[in-house]
């Protein structure tokens, strides 16, 4: 009985093909086979792109070299430079005035304001051509280096600056009340030194005085104050209207300068400000990072020519603090 089982499983076994023992002799199953081919040549893919990432790091830190840190040396010189000329220059100062009239502060002289338009247009153009030289010193490379996002910047820091020079010319007033203005000091300088001056005249200078800028002012008192006869001495009110409008058009300070008018510190000029030195923070953090110019989508371009617009269109009617 025992015999006939084992004849009869044996048999089963052998005509089975699925639970049949493979032959080991004649190497693998077709599945196996192609399980272990697949698994071959994914761990030589895995190779070659380990060797292709280690070449390219290798590669990219050959051509930084040593070239990075004297990139870096030269974008902190040419950072020195931009403070320097903006400390002891007018490079980013208002137009005017030229001449201060011999109107001193009771410490040093007077000095133009800084100006906000002029300070984004050198900050952008500095941020891009530091950038562009430490990028190109350090991967050995000038084409393709500045992108569109690039000279957008730099046109809308352009266009600020330009469009503030227009707004200071159309803010300047008709010749009719510059001349009424000087004829009235000319009668106040004719006066002798030691006569009172009629009130009727006092009033009448104060009432045109509100249709000039604070510029327009100052320039009409300087010619009436050069127009004096040598040794004559010149007139108080004359004097001390001059030192009056010096302290209201010198400059205070930068910051102070940039972000505030008549009123105090302006919304406008600071948001202005604040984002013009947040995104610039940016554009360098990845210059030096990631070694290319950051690619603002065009949201973030839109918000900072809102910004320069924003600026512009509350500067017509403002005075100088």
């Amino acid at each position: 009985m025992r015999a006939s089982v084992i004849i009869v499983a044996c048999s089963f076994f052998l005509t089975c093909p699925a639970l049949a023992v493979p032959n080991i002799a004649a190497g693998p199953t077709p599945v196996v086979a192609q399980a272990v081919s697949a698994d071959a040549q994914q761990k030589k893919a895995s190779t070659a792109s380990a060797a292709t990432n280690f070449s390219s790091t290798t590669t990219t830190q050959a051509n930084i070299g040593p070239d990075w840190y004297l990139a870096g040396i030269a974008m902190g010189l040419a950072a020195a430079a931009l403070f320097l000329l903006g400390l002891y220059t007018d490079i980013l100062r208002d137009s005017g005035p030229i001449d201060f009239g011999g109107a001193k502060p009771s410490t040093g002289q007077y000095r133009r304001p800084y100006s906000l338009a002029q300070s984004q247009m050198a900050w952008w153009f500095f941020i891009i051509l530091a950038s562009f030289g430490y990028i190109a010193s350090v991967k050995h490379v000038v084409n393709g280096v500045i992108t569109k996002e690039g000279l957008i910047l730099m046109g809308i820091g352009t266009g600020t600056a330009i469009g503030a020079a227009i707004v200071e010319q159309t803010k300047k007033s008709g010749s009719d009340a510059i001349a009424n203005y000087s004829s009235a000091l000319g009668t106040i300088a004719a006066l002798p030194p030691s006569s009172l001056i009629p009130q009727n005249l006092i009033l009448t200078v104060s009432a045109i005085a509100e249709q000039l800028s604070t510029e327009e002012q100052f320039e009409a008192v300087l010619e009436q104050l050069k127009a004096i006869p040598a040794g004559t001495g010149p007139s108080t009110f004359l004097t001390n209207l001059r030192d009056q409008l010096a302290k209201k058009l010198g400059s205070e300070g930068f910051f102070k300068d940039i972000l505030t008018d008549v009123d105090g510190i302006a919304l406008h000029r600071f948001q202005a400000a604040v984002w013009t030195v947040v995104l610039g923070v940016i554009f360098v953090t990845v210059a030096v990072t990631q070694l290319k110019m950051y690619e603002f989508d065009d949201l973030l371009l839109g918000l900072l020519g809102i910004s320069g617009a924003t600026y512009l269109g509350f500067k017509i009617p403002e005075q100088p603090s």
